[in-house]
């Protein structure tokens, strides 16, 4: 702190200047606030995840709301005392044929519905799954930037180093002045660390970039970009069938929205 780091003068503010001079900015706060804007893409992209699966979810409960609206599973008759069921005059009678429904049926209801639905998207389900996936691997790439020129910031500040002795040399300093600053070697050594963590964040962003797979994040970044001039793009040939992570992902979100 500035209360520890003492100069071998009684020149009124030479002291503040060298100070100011050998830290712009506090060690501390300069990793609080790269902390804090390193983290902001991953809580951006949790909080865009979570309001996709709260509409997800809205949208198959209207969509199961509307299937039992149009196909309301009610019995058309009671149990008597002897535990054969009566039928009811005012019942129709073909109902008794639609309580057991086949699963192609299901399955004809659910997708006239998911048509439906479509139509309030504007997207079908593949569309949904590279706009995820491309808003995934900007984010990516924006903590990799960050993180790097974080990086690069702390090493022109502070260097790997910090030193006992300082050799002031700033106005309003007579002379060359000896400023001395303490637990040098305490500071050297988070300086290091530091340095490490975000080295390696850096290196992880870029396995995680090359386990997607690198010449699928250049096509799906040039298909984002050409969205707007053609709308029937092909978006299928764009998929890496030997891609764990992305089988993963588009399976899971194509089950989301089709339920």
């Amino acid at each position: 702190t500035h209360v520890t780091f003492t100069c071998n003068t009684q020149q009124p503010g030479c002291n503040n200047v060298c100070y100011d001079t050998f830290a712009p900015v506090l060690h501390l706060r300069f990793w609080v606030f790269q902390i804090v804007l390193v983290s902001t893409p991953s809580i951006f992209y949790i909080v865009f995840i979570l309001h996709k699966i709260a509409k997800d979810e809205k949208l198959n409960g209207q969509r199961a709301q509307m299937v039992a609206q149009r196909y309301p599973q009610s019995r058309c008759g009671r149990i008597g005392k002897d535990g054969m069921e009566v039928l009811k005059v005012d019942m129709p009678t073909y109902c008794h044929y639609r309580e057991d429904w086949d699963a192609k049926e299901r399955e004809g209801v659910e997708q006239s519905s998911l048509e439906e639905d479509g139509g309030k998207v504007g997207e079908d389900p593949t569309q949904q799954s590279n706009r995820v996936l491309l808003i995934y691997i900007l984010h990516v790439l924006l903590r990799s930037v960050m993180e790097i020129t974080f990086l690069v910031g702390q090493f022109f500040l502070f260097g790997f180093t910090v030193p006992q002795l300082y050799r002031c040399e700033t106005y309003p300093c007579p002379t060359r002045t000896d400023c001395f600053v303490s637990r040098a070697t305490e500071k050297t050594i988070f300086l290091n660390f530091m340095f490490s963590i975000g080295f390696s964040c850096f290196l992880l962003n870029i396995a995680e970039l090359h386990y997607l797979g690198w010449v699928y994040i250049f096509r799906i970044l040039c298909s984002a970009c050409f969205t707007c001039c053609s709308h029937e793009r092909d978006t299928i040939r764009l998929y890496s069938n030997h891609n764990a992570l992305l089988l993963q992902l588009r399976h899971s979100l194509r089950s989301q929205l089709a339920l």
